[in-house]
Parts: C-alpha cells; structure tokens; sequence
C-alpha cells in the first residue's frame, strides 16, 4: 500500500516535479517515487500501486489509487556528499527487487529522501554542477528551473531528493532541488 510507509507509517509528498513525485515517511526512515504526480509538498497520501524499475534503476511505485489524507511535512536529512553513495537495500541480481546501490556505495540507502547537504563546486554547466565536500565522493545536482548554475569553486548549500544517475551500469546519486531556492550560497547560510 502506498502511504503505509513501513510498519503502517503516513507518508508526505516531499517533491512534486509534474510528472511523478517522491514521498517519505514521517519518520525520515524511507522514500520512494511515486508516478503520477500532482500533489502539492507537504500533502499527507495514501493508496495503492505496482513497485517498478525506472529506465535509471530507480525503484518507483505506478500509483493506481492515491489520495490525499491531510497535511504533514518532514525536515530535510542533513547528510554528507560521502554517506549519500550509499549501498544495495534488499537488491537480488536475478530478479531485480530492492533498490540496486550506488557504485562503490555502502550503508543504507538514501534514494528518495529529501536531504541536505554542503558542498564546494567541483563542476559545473549549463544544466547541473557537481559538489564535493572534501571526501572525494561528488555528487551532480541538476539546476533548477528558473535557477542558474553556481560558480566552479564557489560553496553552496543544496536541498532536494536524493535520485539516480545511470551512467550504463554504473548507478551514481544525484540530488533533484525543487526549485531555485533550493540551491542557496554558503555565504548565505552562514548568516542565518
């Protein structure tokens, strides 16, 4: 069922991109796509659907029936670029189940949480950058609509859900901010 999280847990839509969105647990402990989309954040859902495969090896849920139960909201994970390669979570080869980790990756998976995190620019272009927090385990993040890419070099803070990068065979994290205020200078929070 979708809602039911683990052990019966309400879920909350943490990012809505048009055609499918990502909803986690209020306890922070699990994520997932969820397609179609639609629900405004912080929307409290429930329903039904079929768990699949994304093309990028992302497991999603083909929602048949959702709903909206009420209103909730969850603090974005705060967590560093390293632990965000994190490893397979109850992945079998030979059937595809669970979600498949990221190449080097360890630890439980962090696909589909909303989180935070701080990083210099390791990379950068027209339509994402890279940041790195000094542990060599950079992670792409795509610019938002109406956002622009920050400076090679510059230190940013990001907030968004974390996704799939397929390179081939080669699964890689990737952090999708909901808009451009997702992206915000390291100046700026070391203000706040």
């Amino acid at each position: 069922a979708l809602g039911g999280g683990v052990s019966g847990v309400p879920a909350v839509v943490t990012a809505d991109f048009g055609s499918y969105m990502y909803i986690e647990s209020l306890d922070r402990s699990s994520g997932i796509r969820v397609t179609p989309g639609g629900y405004p954040v912080n929307t409290l859902v429930a329903g039904s659907g079929v768990v699949k495969t994304a093309e990028n090896g992302e497991r999603y849920i083909e929602s048949s029936s959702l709903k909206a139960t009420g209103s909730g909201s969850v603090e974005s994970l705060h967590i560093q670029t390293k632990p965000l390669w994190s490893g397979d979570y109850l992945y079998v080869p030979g059937t595809g189940a669970g979600q498949k980790g990221f190449a080097g990756g360890a630890g439980l998976t962090t696909v589909g949480l909303l989180v935070s995190t701080i990083g210099q620019v390791a990379s950068t272009g027209p339509t994402s950058f890279t940041i790195d927090d000094g542990y060599g385990k950079p992670v792409r993040v795509p610019v938002p609509t109406g956002g622009r890419a920050p400076g090679l070099g510059e230190f940013v803070g990001v907030v968004g859900v974390v996704s799939i990068d397929n390179g081939g065979s080669i699964l890689t994290p990737v952090i999708l901010p909901r808009g451009p205020a997702d992206v915000v200078p390291a100046s700026n929070l070391l203000r706040q």
